[in-house]
């Protein structure tokens, strides 16, 4: 939350004012009979007294992010500036409504905080509520008015995102403890061979199934291993078993594996010794055997503590996995609202594209460049919750596009994916279309391609040039040869007709009159 520093707000409580505005310290008292000055300076600490209460009050409600508290007071410093008489009284009540003003944009910053807190608090209530209670269509609307500004919005998810980190940490530290309260309990089934017990406990497992499963697993691979070395002894075969141990060394993680590198490779060493048929050096057995005791239980130590990991393991990979679908649910909650940096790009994309001469977007343009980038933000949310959900649910296959999103759009084949005239526009409205070209360009679209999804911009000419037609079409509209083109005037008796005799037109002439002759020739047309 935005903060005052605690000198600052001192400063706004000991304006320069207080010594030299009003000057109370000078005569303070007077000599006796000088009531003008004394009623004079009763004035001054009365409206001194005011400017204080209002700077006081300014400041409490900016702390507060009470913006509208604080612009009243603000106002209310404006009349008094007005109403001041000396221009040192005039500066001073300047002054402190220059400190108010710079406290204006953390006061925002703290009102858009409180607005998020209470957009939570809505939230709670209405989950509370019965259906059909009066209440809940007006805190909705409440809810959904706040809701509208893009700041606000992300505060509010950033507030839920913590609320949610919160119970998720919560859940971290009870899976730990169940765990810890069940490890043994899971070895010892493991270890007698009672499956019916380990699926109980597995299923009494609730929200930590999946990870329990992950643990079981593990340590039935670890048992059915153990099983292994006891039958691959040195003592029981004789040889030695140095492939078989190398491998159950590589198999486990990188930071479980290098403590055992060390004593793997003196057992490699010790088991040189045996020549394939028999031990031919002196005390090699007995030093191998040593090892791979050493070894083996290095070893279970190891596959124990990778088991634990694998509970850790898949706890961590679920809850990165909730995460990208609370966070990805949360887009799609706000996919109805662009922020100000979006609501600016949808204004110069439509300046870009707008038919405008002057290259003025009008407002439908402007909408429609918004709508593309709400369309997109809706489809992207859509896409990352419907990943998130397949992983969580173990289905990798994720389908393009969704069910819901039938697509009909003309699409070419780009690296083997379809991709539509449509997805390619929004991409264009929310990344521009120079970063489009190269990202299409990288994929191994053609310029055949690129020019698919950008034709070429026509220039004025071509634009009025199209909308008359072809050559053909607008010689087709005219006619062909002079006399087709005169036709529509009549024959010739019948326009020498309209043009009067000799004696009309030489009059007309000769009268020199533009006026006469502009209204022979209105006369000729209206025959």
């Amino acid at each position: 939350m935005a903060t005052f520093s605690q000198q600052f707000l001192a400063n706004l409580g000991r304006p320069q004012m207080a010594e030299s505005l009003f000057g109370l310290g000078q005569t303070l008292g007077g000599a006796p009979g000088q009531f003008k000055e004394r009623r004079q300076r009763e004035e001054e600490l009365k409206r001194f007294d005011q400017l204080t209460q209002a700077s006081q009050q300014g400041v409490t409600a900016a702390q507060e992010g009470n913006i509208t508290d604080l612009d009243a007071q603000l106002q209310s410093l404006l009349e008094q500036m007005a109403a001041a008489k000396t221009i040192e009284e005039k500066r001073a009540i300047s002054q402190l409504m220059g400190n108010l003003q710079g406290l204006r944009p953390e006061a925002k910053q703290i009102a858009t905080g409180n607005n998020a807190k209470k957009m939570i608090e809505i939230e709670q209530q209405l989950q509370t509520m019965v259906a059909g209670d009066p209440q809940r269509a007006v805190l909705q609307a409440e809810f959904d008015k706040l809701r509208t500004d893009p700041e606000t919005a992300r505060q509010y998810q950033q507030r839920k995102m913590g609320i949610w980190n919160f119970q998720k940490a919560q859940e971290d530290m009870q899976a730990e403890q169940w765990l810890n309260d069940n490890m043994s309990s899971i070895d010892s089934a493991i270890a007698e061979g009672d499956m019916d017990s380990l699926d109980a406990i597995i299923q009494n497992a609730g929200s930590f199934s999946d990870e329990a499963q992950e643990y079981a697993a593990v340590a039935l691979r670890n048992k059915e291993a153990r099983v292994t070395y006891e039958e691959k002894n040195i003592d029981r075969t004789v040889e030695p078993n140095v492939d078989f141990y190398k491998e159950q060394v590589e198999a486990l993680p990188e930071e479980l594996r290098k403590p055992l590198e060390p004593i793997l490779a003196q057992y490699t060493e010790f088991s040189k010794g045996y020549d394939g048929k028999q031990w031919t050096t002196t005390g090699s057995r007995i030093r191998a055997s040593r090892a791979e005791t050493q070894l083996r239980q290095a070893l279970e130590r190891a596959q124990g503590t990778e088991a634990a990991a694998a509970f850790t393991d898949r706890r961590q990979l679920k809850r990165t996995l909730e995460t990208g679908l609370r966070n990805a649910t949360l887009e799609l909650e706000q996919a109805s609202i662009l922020t100000l940096e979006q609501e600016r790009t949808a204004v110069l994309n439509a300046k870009a594209l707008t038919t405008n001469k002057k290259g003025i977007p009008s407002k439908e343009e402007v909408e429609q460049q918004r709508q593309l980038l709400l369309e997109a933000k809706r489809q992207t949310a859509l896409q990352k919750v419907a990943y998130y959900r397949d992983q969580l649910a173990g289905d990798t296959a994720i389908q393009e596009p969704l069910p819901e999103e039938v697509d009909d759009s003309p699409y070419r084949e780009i690296n083997g994916r379809k991709l539509t005239l449509q997805d390619v526009q929004r991409d264009t409205a929310l990344y521009g279309e120079e970063k489009v070209k190269e990202l299409l360009k990288k994929e191994g679209a053609t310029e055949e391609d690129i020019a698919f999804y950008f034709p070429p911009k026509l220039s004025e000419r071509e634009k009025r040039m199209q909308a008359l037609g072809t050559r053909k079409e607008r010689m087709d509209k005219l006619g062909r040869g002079f006399v087709a083109r005169m036709k529509p005037l009549g024959s010739r008796e019948q326009r020498v007709q309209k043009l009067g005799t000799r004696e009309e037109r030489m009059q007309a002439l000769k009268s020199g009159s533009g006026t006469n002759v502009d209204s022979m020739f209105s006369s000729i047309l209206n025959r």
